[in-house]
């Protein structure tokens, strides 16, 4: 495995009444902008929010931890992000201003700062309130995520790691629902067209929760496939507020992603629409020549989107999205929720099991008891109010804000 992999961590703004952590950094000049403070750290570095000298402009500044930074296959992976996110100009995707080496041979990736919360912690936060994030929200929050990625895809670029810690949330007033969602993290995004280099044999790349199953085989002809199915994954977790594989140890989840059948939307939630289900079975398929394309998937969310605001109108009574039926399977036993089982290997923390327990969706009873730190138990029936608007505390605007930014690809963090 990677040891030095690059995985997403959220930064959240420090304390108040912390002290301030004396650093090199703060205060030094990159470019045009002044290192005003440290964000937060973590294995492979730091991130700093600093500011344009005249603009007044904020930004965040990754930098590499200097040692790391003599190391050319890191460095070469660190840079390889900021090719990869200045090749996708997008208002879904984060921007990028510069990246270099700095005097001392520091490597950094400048870049916008972003104020928010990771989709990740929406969720678990919604979780511990027994809140869902509402139907149209997920459509609309896929929809963007999905551009994004089509986007990615049409200049030959694999994510390979799209998992809800690498979606950022923030507000925007002028997007729908008040959101836009900002893409991060292409630190293990392959390049489709050029010379390939093979990895180094064993080696995974990618976070097992939402791997796909040509991943898990250790395959190296990798195509964009694999951020569809990384993105159903997503999308059934959005939805019903658990993953579709729960396993105690990464081999048992990774056998699941490649030989177990995941249930169906529809048995979870039997609410929503028929082409819903459709769509996130063809995006599990197995194979990857079934899963449809980033386009398909835009195209099918958006007409999801105008069926939920005007049933019928959309559809025509047609389908959206061929489907393959498949059985369905067995109810997942009640098995204790494993941390992420990589998380040390590829160099991040894993994420407690309570926060990534089962949650009734809003108003909804339980179909059975289940403690939080355990990963099984059957989804409520979906509350209509969650499907016809913004649950709970979600308004229109957006909701409840979190704080600075994530830039991460730098493992666990901490202040």
């Amino acid at each position: 495995m990677a040891a030095d992999l690059p995985v997403t961590a959220p930064m959240q703004a420090p304390d108040a009444d912390a002290k301030p952590v004396d650093d090199p950094m703060v205060g030094r000049k990159v470019g045009a902008y002044e290192v005003i403070r440290r964000i937060g750290q973590g294995g492979m570095g730091v991130v700093y929010e600093a500011r344009h000298d005249k603009l007044q402009q904020r930004a965040a500044i990754k930098c590499l931890h200097q040692e790391l930074s003599q190391d050319s296959k890191i460095l070469q992976r660190f840079f390889n992000e900021a090719r990869a996110i200045s090749m996708s100009r997008h208002s879904n995707i984060v921007t990028i201003y510069d990246f270099g080496q700095l005097d001392d041979s520091t490597a950094f990736i400048l870049m916008e700062f972003l104020e928010g919360e990771t989709l990740l912690s929406r969720m678990e936060r919604l979780q511990l309130d027994r809140k869902s994030l509402g139907l149209p929200v997920v459509l609309e929050l896929g929809r963007q995520v999905g551009a994004a990625m089509a986007l990615i895809h049409s200049k030959s670029i694999v994510h390979r790691d799209l998992k809800p810690e690498n979606i950022f949330v923030v507000p925007d007033s002028v997007a729908p629902l008040g959101e836009r969602v900002k893409l991060l993290d292409f630190g293990i995004a392959k390049f489709l067209e050029g010379p390939v280099r093979k990895t180094t044999v064993g080696m995974i790349l990618g976070t097992p929760l939402y791997m796909s199953p040509e991943q898990c085989e250790g395959a190296e002809d990798l195509d964009a496939k694999v951020d569809v199915y990384s993105f159903g994954i997503m999308l059934f977790e959005m939805l019903v507020g658990r993953l579709p594989f729960i396993a105690d140890t990464a081999a048992a989840l990774m056998r699941q992603h490649m030989f177990k059948e995941p249930p169906h939307l529809l048995d979870e939630l039997p609410d929503i629409p028929p082409e819903l289900d459709e769509l996130v079975t063809r995006m599990l398929a197995k194979k990857a020549a079934d899963r449809p394309s980033m386009d398909e998937i835009v195209g099918a969310l958006e007409a999801l989107q105008q069926e939920v605001a005007q049933p019928g109108k959309a559809t025509g009574g047609r389908r959206l999205v061929g489907a393959r039926p498949r059985p369905a399977p067995p109810a997942l036993p009640d098995t204790p929720r494993a941390t992420d089982p990589f998380a040390e290997t590829i160099g991040g923390g894993g994420r407690p099991a309570a926060s990534r327990a089962a949650t009734p969706l809003a108003g909804a009873s339980p179909a059975r008891s289940t403690p939080r730190e355990l990963g099984g138990g059957a989804a409520p029936e979906l509350d209509p109010s969650a499907v016809g608007g913004l649950s709970g505390s979600m308004s229109s605007s957006g909701g409840p804000r979190g704080g600075a930014a994530s830039y991460s690809s730098l493992g666990p963090v901490s202040r």
